[in-house]
């Protein structure tokens, strides 16, 4: 059918010793999103209190520190995954009997993968010592003894949301956010809340994330399956295709933040990251719809998958355009109110990304339907375009506007690589780009199923695809 099909059937196909998973029950759609949005917002509200925790405690610059080591952690290992989640995923949905060799495949390929981003790491900085951004050298370590395990989480998400297990992938994605908060509360509490105590509670929690969702998957996949090496190769052949695309867009969420602080400093990093961290508030609708609707556009026609993924699109933007209203017009108490006057030169930040939500949208759910129909490389080719786009701009605005060109840089390339991303879903889907502009009927839809949420009773089936 579509764009490397063949990979999957490649695999091996022997028997493990272990049981065969159970068939995946498939819940319905609009639930599963509601819960997967439940914890995204959980984990935002978390994160958010983790920041006000660290803000107030260490100040712009000690929050700047804290944001810079976890971006270095979060871009390292993202840049050698090959691609290993993506496999996980499309494998772990079309062809369940291969679960348990795929965990044990995981295994040992985020292990290889997470070894490589720490020696990568370390290689750079020795070869820029500025890349560093003055961080202490033990707390550039912690962080990057961090990185198998983050790729191992990666990998243990996609194979437990292949399943449609949504329950277990909402409390690994806001489990992290949970434990940042509580402990650095109490340490602040305290008086002895310190950068280098807030990365290392940081990497405890991920640590702690991945042997829990471990512990899933295993129970999942009914043990650990025969190492196979054809299916290594295939789930590598696969992933890489859409690997670029995959380090380009997460990346793009924290190279910004990189750049600026090697040019512009800490403080200033501390300033734009209190907008960001308001801002991605925005991202956490897309991200959830894309998590619940992934295992389905995987076993999907392709003019199904045109069908939902449009559809699950135009509600999308409709909710994230009244969202970024709203954090438009509320920047600045958000910025000053909550976080203190030290931090007023956030608003403007935070004012100039809102717009760029609206790429993030069609980056995340029309790029992801693509890689979903084994066209991985297609969704590449859109965030390459928005990575490129901010890159170039990061260099040329941020030396003179400081976070204001990082902010300006994000949001042309969040919106460059939407409009590449929708062009590509209506081309190799076969869509009409009309399907992808709302509709006035979307507006009832989306009351609809705000209502329907907000009114359900808590018993199982009551919701309706």
């Amino acid at each position: 059918m579509g764009q490397g099909s063949g990979d999957e059937q490649g695999a091996a196909t022997r028997s493990d010793g272990a049981r065969r998973p159970p068939a995946a029950h498939r819940p319905p759609l609009i639930r599963s999103g509601a819960l997967s949005y439940a914890a995204q917002i959980l984990n935002a509200s978390l994160s958010f209190l983790n920041v006000l925790v660290i803000a107030r405690a260490l100040g712009p610059e000690g929050r700047g520190s804290v944001a810079f080591l976890t971006t270095v952690a979060s871009i390292a290992y993202q840049a050698l995954l090959l691609g290993v989640p993506i496999a996980c995923s499309n494998f772990g949905g079309r062809r369940p009997e291969l679960l348990a060799r795929l965990l044990t495949a995981s295994l040992v390929l985020s292990a290889a993968t997470g070894a490589g981003a720490i020696l990568a790491t370390v290689g750079l900085f020795a070869a820029v010592p500025n890349a560093t951004a003055g961080a202490m050298p033990l707390d550039l370590a912690i962080v990057l003894l961090s990185l198998p395990f983050l790729s191992l989480q990666a990998a243990l998400l996609a194979l437990v949301s292949s399943q449609y297990r949504f329950g277990a992938m909402s409390v690994g994605i806001f489990l992290p956010s949970l434990a940042n908060v509580v402990v650095n509360t109490t340490l602040a509490l305290t008086g002895v809340l310190s950068v280098r105590a807030a990365v290392a509670v940081w990497v405890s929690g991920q640590v702690l994330t991945t042997a829990l969702l471990f512990v899933v998957a295993v129970r999942l996949a009914g043990g650990l399956g025969r190492p196979d090496l054809a299916l290594w190769r295939a789930m590598l052949a696969f992933g890489l295709r859409g690997h670029v695309g995959w380090v380009l867009m997460l990346a793009s969420f924290r190279v910004d933040q990189w750049i600026l602080a090697a040019l512009s400093g800490r403080r200033e990093l501390g300033l734009y990251s209190i907008a960001v961290a308001w801002f991605e508030a925005l991202f956490f609708l897309p991200t959830a719809l894309a998590f619940v609707q992934r295992p389905d556009l995987v076993r999907a026609s392709r003019a199904d998958a045109a069908r939902q993924a449009s559809l699950v699109f135009r509600l999308a933007i409709l909710a994230t355009s009244v969202l970024g209203l709203l954090l438009f017009l509320l920047a600045p108490p958000l910025c000053t109110r909550v976080f203190g006057p030290a931090f007023a030169g956030s608003i403007d930040d935070l004012r100039l990304l809102v717009p760029g939500a609206l790429g993030i949208v069609a980056s995340k759910l029309l790029g992801d339907a693509l890689s979903a129909q084994r066209m991985p490389g297609l969704e590449s080719i859109a965030a390459a375009a928005a990575f490129v786009t901010m890159v170039t701009l990061d260099v040329v605005l941020i030396p003179q506007l400081g976070g204001t060109g990082a902010a300006i840089a994000s949001t042309c390339g969040y919106l460059s690589g939407g409009l590449v991303a929708a062009y590509l879903f209506c081309h190799k889907l076969g869509a009409r780009p009309a399907v992808l502009l709302p509709r006035p009927q979307d507006l009832v839809l989306l009351a609809q199923v705000v209502r329907a949420q907000l009114t359900r009773p808590s018993l199982p089936g009551t919701a309706s695809r």
